[in-house]
């Protein structure tokens, strides 16, 4: 009895523990959590005071916390700020990385407004590195990355950012020199512009719309907002943003021709020059000012302007990265200064740069264009798929609901013949079902067909009929010469004909009808049929070969595949091997029942002959020995070895 009690007496005190420990678990759950709010708030300070250190500190902190209590709901916000620390360092490459993390857990929380806010935040990361690095892939990147977020607004019917993704594209535009696009873009953001919210938002409306009427040449309406942006009300509290805009005014109205608009923005920043916190700003600012020196004649004090512009160039971090039309209107400055002291030779040297940076600029302007174009039909053909989509699946949901309300209505009817129409109904939709998916399998089949076709086959064709035709018009031919340029098309032939090949085991093994017969195959008996067949081509290219592989070794492959592997594999390292050099084969047992068969060439390798336009092709090759290789329970394996060439490894199961 005595035990019984105090059995019960513990078991009262295990249950009190139990509640008490909840009720401090949960307490101490809601005070982490608000602490967790607590420490994002700390990093949206620092990251606009540009500490990084205490913003780093506070995020650490913040995730510390969530992964305690498997918090995730704060994921996209605290790798947001993360991504903001590299992004304050300029480290965009870092910075890219945890603000696509951000995005991917605003996706998996299926919240809109992070989504959206993650997107413009990585849009911007790309226009930080093109401004670093201006080349085509962070130009494709960042305009890619635009219009997708602008999709993604159309799609799900949110507006959040529109009004800073216009503005991004807007300002790619300008400097690229498609002034349409940009104030198409400046219409854009102005129609979703909060104007009024703060002073700062007010400010760039004003400076929106007189940059617009200039454009337009609607001078009076200009002038109106030029002093709504002068006499703004608060501007001693956003120095910085007050001025920068006023340069950006002043640029406007030098590169359009408006120069009493412009002398007068002139004189508004000679007392702030100082809140410069830019050089480059600083460098296109006195560039301006030496432009209305010219207009006005005054070539002694553009020639000070453009001094001092130099100076502030020389400041730039990195050196170069000087705008470019900065630099172009310094050069020319330069250039109507020498004709002016009639110094007509450094003029003309002053004259070449120019040309030569015009040139460069056109390039530039032209394949930014280029790129944009791209990236904006595609963004168009995915919004189109997206509203097929969107229509399809309404039609369907329609189609479900009719067919719905004529079950009830013969469930009523009659309800013994329910079960019968529900049958009929599943297996038809099932039917046509696999039907779709059949049709859907064949049309990427035959897309991908065609795109290689359209490559691989009609290239080879082309050259060979463009040579054979300047062939037969030579009048006059020696048997060697004939001879020889004969020998020239034999490889070419070798590679269309491989190329056939490809295609058609291909094509079959699309539709699952790849004969196999898997057997014990002597390795070296097929690669001797292998070079044989390529015997043209390695003697064209005058390349050496080193075979170190015995008649003994054998492998469980099928004999047909193994052929395509060997030919795939030896004529792409023919390819990018330059004349003279080697090709070796050797084999080595790189673990039980394993052999490695390694071909290595002297070539350019696999990185470097991605970058050469001339030698690359689809890559069907090594798709097919791919889809071999794992058929016949083998792996394959791509290295390029620094200054050595490429060397790829066959992984084959041991007889």
């Amino acid at each position: 009895m005595k035990k019984l009690v105090w059995l019960l007496l513990l078991w009262h005190l295990i249950l009190g523990s139990e509640k008490l420990w909840a009720q401090h678990s949960s307490v101490e759950f809601r005070q982490d959590t608000a602490r967790i709010s607590g420490y994002i708030a700390q990093a949206h300070k620092y990251f606009l005071r540009r500490s990084a250190d205490s913003l780093l500190y506070q995020v650490q902190q913040g995730f510390h916390l969530s992964k305690k209590w498997n918090i995730t709901t704060y994921h996209s916000v605290l790798f947001r700020y993360w991504g903001h620390y590299y992004r304050n360092q300029k480290k965009f490459d870092k910075a890219l990385v945890f603000y696509k993390k951000a995005r991917q857990w605003a996706w998996k929380h299926g919240d809109k407004r992070e989504i959206a806010h993650n997107g413009y935040i990585i849009a911007m990361a790309y226009f930080g590195k093109l401004n670093i690095t201006l080349n085509k892939a962070n130009q494709t990147a960042l305009i890619r990355q635009l219009y997708e977020n602008l999709r993604f607004s159309s799609q799900y019917g949110t507006s959040y950012h529109l009004y800073g993704n216009y503005g991004l594209l807007a300002l790619a535009y300008e400097r690229n020199g498609n002034d349409s696009l940009r104030y198409y873009y400046y219409d854009k953001l102005l129609s979703v512009s909060k104007s009024g919210n703060t002073p700062i938002d007010s400010l760039l409306d004003h400076y929106y719309v007189f940059s617009l009427n200039l454009y337009r040449k609607n001078v009076e309406k200009a002038q109106e907002y030029y002093q709504k942006v002068i006499n703004i009300e608060g501007k001693k509290d956003f120095p910085l943003v007050y001025i920068y805009t006023l340069g950006l005014m002043l640029n406007d109205c030098v590169k359009l021709g408006y120069w009493d608009l412009a002398t007068q923005l002139a004189a508004q920043l000679k007392q702030g020059d100082e809140a410069y916190g830019d050089k480059g700003d600083l460098a296109r600012l006195y560039a301006n000012r030496a432009k209305i020196h010219l207009h006005q004649l005054h070539y002694s004090k553009a020639a000070k302007a453009i001094q001092k512009a130099r100076r502030f160039a020389q400041q730039i971090i990195p050196p170069d990265k000087l705008i470019p039309t900065t630099e172009l209107d310094l050069l020319e400055g330069e250039q109507i200064i020498a004709e002016y002291h009639k110094q007509f030779p450094r003029a003309i040297a002053l004259n070449k740069r120019i040309m030569s940076l015009k040139d460069s600029l056109r390039a530039t302007y032209g394949s930014f264009d280029l790129i944009s174009i791209e990236e904006r039909l595609a963004s168009e053909q995915k919004e189109r798929d997206f509203r097929q989509q969107l229509q399809l699946k309404r039609l369907e949901n329609q189609r479900e609901a009719e067919r719905n309300q004529r079950k009830i209505w013969v469930a009523m009817v009659i309800i013994s013949l329910l079960s019968g129409v529900v049958i009929v109904i599943s297996l038809q939709a099932k039917k046509i079902n696999q039907q779709k998916r059949k049709l859907e399998a064949l049309n990427q089949t035959k897309d991908r067909l065609f795109s290689i076709i359209g490559h691989d086959l009609r290239t080879p064709i082309v050259s060979t009929k463009i040579n054979l035709r300047r062939l037969a018009n030579q009048k006059q031919i020696s048997v060697a010469e004939f001879s020889s340029a004969i020998q020239k098309q034999l490889p070419r032939l070798h590679t269309l004909l491989l190329t056939v090949d490809n295609l058609l085991y291909w094509s079959h093994n699309q539709k699952d009808t790849f004969q196999f017969q898997y057997q014990k195959a002597v390795l070296n008996d097929v690669l001797m049929e292998v070079l044989e067949m390529l015997e043209e081509s390695i003697e064209v290219s005058k390349i050496t070969l080193q075979n170190c592989l015995t008649n003994e070794l054998t492998i469980m492959a099928d004999s047909n595949h193994l052929r395509i592997i060997l030919r795939n594999v030896i004529q792409n390292a023919i390819k990018f091997t330059p004349q003279g050099g080697m090709i070796s084969f050797h084999a080595e047992e790189v673990m039980p029942q394993r052999i490695a068969f390694v071909v290595k060439d002297t070539g350019m390798g696999f990185e470097q002959s991605q970058k050469d336009i001339s030698k690359k092709g689809t890559g069907l090759g090594l798709k097919l020995v791919k889809e071999l290789m794992e058929l016949n329970n083998g792996a394959l394996e791509i290295a390029t070895v620094q200054g050595e060439g490429a060397e790829v490894r066959l992984l084959f199961l041991k007889d």
